[in-house]
């Protein structure tokens, strides 16, 4: 097989009935996979309180419009609809940790589907829109973000959906409605999502059809007026409600979330982040970007043929990911995550040079090294927690072996009789690691005090909602202590140098271990309710397998939490 010939087969392997199905098999294992998650309070992102808050807030007060902070201030920096979508998935299964977080979990799901209807419209290959589909389905951002209560998944599945209808109507010259409507309606759900950066698809694909208007849809078939208007009525909306209801403050308290406060400081940032985010993308497209680095430092001229035959393309998904990396890089506030609505289009790009890859010798046979190296790693790994395991806690255990099971039947069924299927096993490993870890190796070692706190705190929730107050007790867990008493209960942060006034306000008081002497000494009821783990380092661990007495080493990692009771009745929380 020369280098120049096409020695891999390009037609997927003979399975008429799964292959073609093959994208909902990977849905579904990604949805199985992250579901456990869904109940996880040790996987909690800081930023999923002002939403899950302002969701409950709106449920309790009937306030719909107007998005508080949990102590009751107005919050404009994020339009509606994320608090919406909580919300009614609140009315749905009722206020808990899952209802939280299930709509996102389903929006990542959805991601997967139109990353691979992109790759078909830009490609019209069925392997290629496949393989697209493992590429997202495999990335980490796409997990973090599909389990967390927060905008920046939604934002990208309605980012995908408009690129994708623009797509079909740029290269396929599609007039179909429902194409106008991804294309629209996606970039108007964007703006009642997270705001100004909706706007961008509508923008960007009306300057790449007047760039490309020779060989791509001209600007004016991109218009469709009743469609385009319905959309705009949709961005609006919110905006206009909060206008007519609270004045322009509320407008100007959008903006500087948007634009204002995100310029400010030294432009030093600027070099910083310019570095970050490109070091993100290798991380987060781990292994296919280190894949394709290594084909590309080979030599090989697989990717530059694949560039020159379809500069179209390139210039479609380059730019926007091009527009999107000078628009973050610009601004102070650095997180690797804002790149992530130009990963669906990546993905596509990547499944491509992936696929063009394969059919030169060299770097076919890099990637089926590969494939076996990773899976041969994912091997060992299972085998070493489940060692781990049997010393330590019986979860590792269990997750050790299901690693080790599943990896072994990936690398025999699927790597040795294809190279696509070499791929796909190594996309199902990384969501089968990511779910492990999370599922059963990560509880060992992080604890939420959580639930613990709700029990203790029963006596006091008789009247719903009530306030209670905290001193060195975590944000995380004042804000899930809301979440996990179905919004019975909210947590007001004291001062560490507190006055005994202060405390007499609530009916009870949550503590750590460092407070407990001087609120007994106050005369106050202590009981103990749950506790959390120090952080575990990698000597820890190792002290645990050689300790005597492992219970006693456990003990001396946890920081306990207790609960102070007064003899008053508990206070109605205001309704704003």
């Amino acid at each position: 097989m020369s280098d120049s010939t096409v020695g891999v087969e390009r037609a997927l392997p003979k399975l008429k009935w799964f292959w073609p199905n093959a994208h909902w098999i990977l849905i579904a294992f990604f949805f199985l996979a992250l579901l456990p998650s869904m109940f996880s309070p040790v996987i909690y992102h800081g930023d999923e309180r002002f939403y899950t808050d302002g969701a409950i807030r709106m449920i309790q007060t009937g306030d719909y419009i107007t998005p508080y902070y949990s102590s009751g201030l107005l919050r404009f920096r994020k339009p509606i609809l994320t608090y919406w979508v909580i919300a009614a998935s609140y009315k749905i299964f009722g206020i808990s940790l899952f209802a939280s977080r299930i709509p996102f979990l389903l929006a990542g799901c959805l991601v997967i589907w139109f990353t691979y209807k992109t790759s078909l419209s830009l490609l019209q290959r069925e392997q290629e829109a496949l393989l697209a589909a493992i590429v997202i389905f495999s990335n980490e951002q796409l997990f973090v973000l599909s389990t967390r209560s927060t905008p920046d998944i939604l934002q990208t599945l309605f980012i995908a959906a408009s690129l994708c209808g623009f797509a079909n109507i740029l290269f396929n010259r599609s007039k179909a409605l429902l194409d106008y409507g991804y294309a629209y309606f996606g970039s108007a759900l964007t703006v009642a999502t997270k705001g100004l950066l909706g706007i961008f698809p509508v923008l960007y694909s009306f300057l790449i059809s007047f760039i490309a208007k020779k060989r791509l849809a001209k600007p004016k078939d991109l218009i469709n007026v009743p469609v385009m208007a319905f959309a705009a009525v949709i961005a609006l909306f919110w905006f206009v409600l909060i206008f007519v209801k609270h004045g322009g403050s509320a407008i100007n308290g959008f903006l500087g979330d948007q634009v204002t406060e995100r310029l400010d400081g030294s432009k030093f940032y600027i070099l910083r982040n310019a570095a970050e985010y490109l070091y993100a993308v290798l991380r987060h497209f781990f292994p296919w970007s280190v894949l394709l680095l290594v084909v590309f430092l080979k030599k090989n001229s697989a990717i530059k043929d694949f560039i020159k035959g379809h500069k179209d393309l390139c210039l479609f998904i380059g730019a926007w990911c091009g527009i999107l990396y000078l628009v973050f890089i610009l601004g102070n506030l650095t997180r690797s995550r804002y790149l992530f609505p130009s990963y669906p289009l990546l993905a596509v790009l990547f499944s491509a040079l992936l696929v063009e890859a394969t059919h030169r010798t060299k770097s076919y046979d890099i990637i089926r090294k590969f494939e076996k190296i990773l899976l041969l790693i994912g091997l060992i790994a299972g085998l070493l927690v489940a060692v781990l395991g049997a010393i330590v806690d019986a979860r590792l255990v269990a997750g050790g072996t299901i690693l080790f099971v599943f990896t072994l039947f990936l690398y025999l069924i699927l790597i040795n009789k294809t190279v696509m299927g070499g791929l796909t096993a190594m996309g199902v490993f990384l969501v089968l690691l990511y779910s492990t870890f999370f599922t059963f190796v990560k509880p060992v070692f992080s604890v939420s005090p959580v639930s613990s706190l709700v029990q203790c705190l029963d006596p006091v929730t008789e009247a719903k909602p009530i306030k209670v107050g905290s001193i060195d007790l975590p944000h995380e867990y004042q804000h899930q202590l809301t979440l996990f008493s179905d919004g019975a209960v909210w947590v007001a942060e004291l001062p560490v140098e507190f006055a005994k006034t202060q405390l007499e306000e609530y009916p009870a008081i949550i503590v750590s271990e460092s407070y407990r002497k001087e609120l007994q000494d106050l005369g106050y009821q202590m009981k103990q309710c749950g506790y959390e783990y120090k952080k575990w380092r990698i000597q820890d661990v190792l002290g645990l397998m050689n300790s005597s007495d492992r219970h006693r080493f456990i003990d001396s990692m946890k920081q306990l939490y207790y609960v102070a009771f007064l003899k008053k009745q508990p206070s109605s929380l205001p309704s704003k």
